[in-house]
């Protein structure tokens, strides 16, 4: 648990620093314009395009943080009904920018009639988010990665995460459960 709160709150991290080097870069020359020229007329349209960037990196700032926030309040184990594809999807809304940092191609196949489960949506996406980091940690760049959902039975659905990373050694395969 304390390994993948790690992971999460460092992606949140650097998820947050990039918008808040957007808006110190935006101010910082919005500054030096006026020091400049000391004419905001001149640079009227420069201006409004630097605002709207700081706030739209406001926004992704405000986006993360409620992420964040939803992911941390299931910390109690709560079992609820829930939509498993939906829980994908806010899984990898947190480490989507380290997929496409790393030019990872990501495959989705999500059963679309997936049936709801009953499970403890905290504990699901932390399990979700250590496995399917482990597969952003294995391959290398450019690499694939597939997340499959389906009906195995009446009274089982499965998720499946795939990767073309080396596989987990021998020595190590022994202690994963």
């Amino acid at each position: 648990k304390m390994e993948a709160l790690g992971r999460l709150a460092a992606g949140v991290a650097h998820e947050i620093n990039n918008p808040l080097a957007i808006i110190n870069e935006k101010a910082g020359l919005m500054q030096d314009f006026l020091e400049m020229s000391g004419d905001f007329a001149q640079n009227k349209e420069k201006f409004i395009g630097l605002i709207h960037g700081i706030f739209e990196s406001v926004n992704r700032c405000r986006t993360v943080t409620h992420r964040l926030l939803g992911f941390s309040r299931r910390i109690d184990v709560t079992f609820e009904v829930i939509n498993l594809n939906d829980t994908i999807r806010e899984v990898l809304a947190f480490i989507e920018k380290e997929i496409l940092y790393r030019n990872i191609r990501l495959e989705l196949q999500l059963k679309e009639d997936l049936p709801k489960v009953f499970s403890d949506k905290g504990q699901l996406q932390q399990v979700l988010l250590n496995i399917i980091n482990n597969a952003v940690d294995a391959v290398e760049k450019g690499g694939f990665i597939e997340v499959q959902t389906d009906i195995k039975d009446e009274d089982f659905v499965t998720v499946s995460i795939r990767d073309n990373g080396p596989g987990i050694p021998q020595n190590i395969l022994n202690h994963i459960f």
